[in-house]
C-alpha cells in the first residue's frame, strides 16, 4: 500500500508539473454531456448578486494550474475564477483584468436573476475529488428574459479544467462574453471564438477574442469545453549549469546550485538533482526532485573539499541525456585581515571604504580615526581589496590571500594629487588679426596621479576668439602638462574686449578652478597670408611648390611655414616655397605672417 500511494503522488507530481504558459501547455477539446447541478457544497451569493467577488476559498485538494500549486480559488459574480487568494472584478478577464491565472465560463458584466445562485462544492474521494463552481439563472447586467446556467470544474491529479454549460435563453440582444483562460499575464492566454456556432468555435488569435450570444446563437445544453495538460512527446534538452562555475575555487560552503530551464527537446515536469565528492556524484544528493532551477543542499558542505555536481531535467517520457557534470572546491576556511590605510606621507586616513571581492563574495568596511580596518572571521580565499576615499586615487590590490585560522596583515596607500593652474588670471593683448598660443600649465604638486577636465563659459556670443583643442588630460604626480590656450584675433577691431571663465575640474576630486580668460585688441592690424596654394610639380620626386598672398605692414618679420603642423621653413620676404615631400601621402601645409608683436593666424 505504501508503494502505491508513492506512485500516486509521483504520477500528481508529473501531471501537475511545471509548463510554461497555459497557450503552449494545455489541448482543448469539447464534447456535448448532461448537465448536472450540484446541490451540496456552499452558497457563496443568492439573488441578483452584481460585481462581487469572493476570495480565497478552498479547493479541497492540491490544483497545479500552469505549473503552480494551489490550494484556494477566488471567484467573481462576472463569470469567471482565479486561482489563489485574491481577484479583481472585471468585464473581460482574459484582457484587460488585473487579475492572472484566470477561468472565465462567461466573463462579461453578469449579474443574478432573482432566484440566482453562485455556489461550490467538492465532491469525490482523493486523488480523484472534483471542485465544481456553479452560475445558477444569470444574465447579463439588468437584461430580461435571459437565463444562463454554467459551470467549471477542477479535477484533482489530472488537474483538467471543464467549463460546462447548462440551460440558456436569451433574449433578441447580442453578447460577447469571454471564454477561455489566462496565464500568468494578459499576453499568455488560450480562449475560443465564434459568431455563428458554440459547438464549431476556433482558438481566438487576440486575447480579445470572444463568444457570440444571441437567440440563435447559444450553447446547447451539456456543451463542455476542456483544457488539458498538453503531454510532452520528447525527454527535454540540457539544463545550463550556471552557479558555481565549473571549476570555482573558495567557493562557501553553505552555495546553493543555480541552472537555467532546457531551450531544447520537451516541456520540462521536474529536474533530478546529483551531489557528491564521487564522480559521477551520488553521496550527497542522489536524483533528487525538485521543480525549480535552485538547489540549496540540506546541510553545510565540508571544506576545502572538491564537490561533483549535475543536474537532470525530465518529464514523463525521459530524462535529458547528456548532461554535464560540473565541479567546484569549497574554501578552506575562515581567517581575518586587518591593516591601516595610510596617505603617502604615512597619515591615517579615516572614513576610508575598503572593500574585498572575491568567489566566496564581497566584504566592506570603514576605517576608524586611526585608520584602521578589520575584515573578522570571512572564507579563507584570494580576493582583490580596493580602498577608495573621495580626493584621493583608489588603490586596488590583487591577489590578497586570507589564510584559515590567521590574523593577515597588510597596509594600503591612498594616493592624493593636487591641481594648480597657471596662468591665473589668463590675459593678453592681441593686433587685429593676431593669433597667440598662452597655454595653461597645470600642475600636480601631489602623490597620486591626477585627472583633469576644462569647460569654457564664454561671456558673448562669439567663440571663435579662444579655444582649447585639448579639453582633458592626465598629470603625474609632481609633474605639470602644458594645455594649449588659443587666442585668435583675426577679423577684430582694435578696442574688442572678450572675456570667458575656463573651469578645471579635477578627479579625484580635489576641487574646481575657475580661470577668468581676457583678450583685449589693440594696436596696428597685422596682415595675414591668403590664398595658400600648394602644386606637386614631379610626382615622382614629391616636389612641391607653395604660392601665397600677402602685403605685410609695418613690424613685418618672416613668413613660417609649417607641413603637417611640425615648421620646415622661414621665408623672409618671398611669396612662394619649393618643398620635397618626404614620403607618398597626404600632407597639410600652413603660412602663417610673423611681426615684431605676434604672429598671424595661419593661411592652410
Amino acid at each position: 500500500m505504501r508503494k502505491f500511494l508513492t506512485l500516486l503522488t509521483l504520477l500528481a507530481f508529473m501531471a501537475g508539473s511545471a509548463y510554461s504558459a497555459v497557450g503552449t501547455g494545455y489541448q482543448w477539446s469539447q464534447a456535448t454531456v448532461g448537465y448536472t447541478p450540484v446541490t451540496g457544497g456552499t452558497v457563496l451569493a443568492s439573488g441578483t448578486t452584481d460585481d462581487t467577488s469572493f476570495p480565497n476559498n478552498p479547493i479541497g485538494f492540491t490544483f497545479n494550474f500552469d505549473g503552480v500549486d494551489y490550494t484556494a480559488f477566488s471567484l467573481n459574480a462576472n463569470g469567471f475564477i482565479a486561482m489563489g487568494a485574491t481577484i479583481s472584478s472585471s468585464y473581460t478577464p482574459l484582457s484587460s483584468g488585473v487579475s492572472n491565472n484566470v477561468i472565465s465560463a462567461l466573463g462579461r458584466d453578469l449579474q443574478g436573476n432573482a432566484g440566482g445562485e453562485i455556489r461550490y462544492e467538492t465532491s469525490g474521494s482523493a486523488p480523484n475529488r472534483v471542485l465544481t463552481v456553479q452560475f445558477t439563472d444569470f444574465r447579463p447586467y439588468a437584461a430580461t428574459g435571459v437565463s444562463y446556467n454554467f459551470q467549471i470544474k477542477l479535477y484533482e491529479t489530472s488537474n483538467k479544467v471543464e467549463i460546462v454549460y447548462g440551460s440558456f435563453v436569451n433574449n433578441a440582444s447580442t453578447y460577447t462574453p469571454q471564454v477561455g483562460m489566462r496565464g500568468a499575464s494578459s499576453a499568455d492566454f488560450f480562449n475560443r471564438t465564434t459568431t455563428t456556432s458554440w459547438t464549431g468555435s476556433t482558438a481566438g488569435l487576440t486575447n480579445t477574442a470572444t463568444m457570440t450570444l444571441n437567440a440563435t446563437v447559444v450553447p446547447p445544453t451539456g456543451l463542455k469545453f476542456v483544457y488539458e495538460i498538453t503531454p510532452p512527446v520528447l525527454a527535454p534538452g540540457m539544463a545550463a549549469l550556471t552557479l558555481p562555475a565549473n571549476g570555482s575555487v573558495d567557493v562557501l560552503n553553505t552555495t546553493q546550485l543555480e541552472w537555467s530551464a532546457p531551450v531544447t527537446g520537451g516541456l520540462v515536469q521536474g529536474y533530478k538533482v546529483y551531489l557528491g565528492t564521487n564522480n559521477p556524484p551520488t553521496n550527497v544528493e542522489n536524483g533528487t526532485i525538485v521543480t525549480t532551477t535552485v538547489f540549496t543542499p540540506a546541510a553545510a558542505l565540508a571544506l576545502s573539499t572538491t564537490y561533483y555536481w549535475k543536474i537532470v531535467p525530465f518529464n514523463s517520457v525521459g530524462d535529458a541525456t547528456g548532461v554535464s557534470t560540473y565541479s567546484f572546491t569549497t574554501y578552506a576556511g575562515n581567517g581575518s585581515l586587518e591593516g591601516f590605510v595610510l596617505n603617502c606621507y604615512g597619515v591615517p586616513v579615516n572614513g576610508a571604504t575598503v572593500a574585498l571581492q572575491g568567489t566566496p563574495g564581497t566584504f566592506s568596511t570603514s576605517t576608524g580615526l586611526d585608520g584602521k580596518y578589520q575584515f573578522v572571521n570571512i572564507p579563507s580565499a584570494t580576493y582583490t581589496l580596493a580602498a577608495a576615499k573621495t580626493g584621493y586615487n583608489t588603490t586596488t590590490l590583487t591577489g590578497v590571500v586570507v589564510v584559515p585560522l590567521t590574523i593577515t596583515n597588510l597596509n594600503v596607500t591612498l594616493q592624493q594629487p593636487g591641481m594648480t593652474v597657471l596662468p591665473n588670471p589668463n590675459n593678453v593683448s592681441l593686433n587685429p588679426n593676431e593669433m597667440l598660443n598662452n597655454a595653461f600649465t597645470v600642475t600636480n604638486p601631489g602623490c597620486g596621479q591626477l585627472t583633469w577636465t576644462a569647460s569654457i563659459a564664454y561671456g558673448s556670443a562669439n567663440h571663435d576668439w579662444f579655444t582649447m583643442p585639448t579639453l582633458t588630460g592626465m598629470v603625474a604626480a609632481s609633474t605639470n602638462a602644458s594645455v594649449p590656450a588659443l587666442f585668435n584675433a583675426s577679423g577684430l577691431a582694435t578696442g574688442t574686449l572678450l572675456s570667458a571663465t575656463v573651469t578645471f575640474t579635477s578627479n579625484p576630486n580635489i576641487g574646481t578652478m575657475m580661470v577668468p580668460v581676457n583678450m583685449v585688441v589693440a594696436g596696428a592690424a597685422l596682415v595675414p597670408v591668403t590664398n595658400l596654394t600648394a602644386t606637386l610639380t614631379d610626382q615622382i620626386s614629391g616636389a612641391v611648390t607653395l604660392n601665397w598672398e600677402c602685403t605685410p605692414g609695418a613690424g613685418f618679420l618672416y613668413y613660417t611655414v609649417k607641413r603637417d603642423g611640425v615648421q620646415i621653413a622661414i621665408v623672409p620676404s618671398a611669396l612662394t616655397y619649393n618643398d620635397m615631400l618626404p614620403g607618398f601621402g597626404s600632407y597639410n601645409y600652413c603660412v602663417d605672417a610673423v611681426y615684431t608683436d605676434g604672429a598671424t593666424a595661419p593661411s592652410c
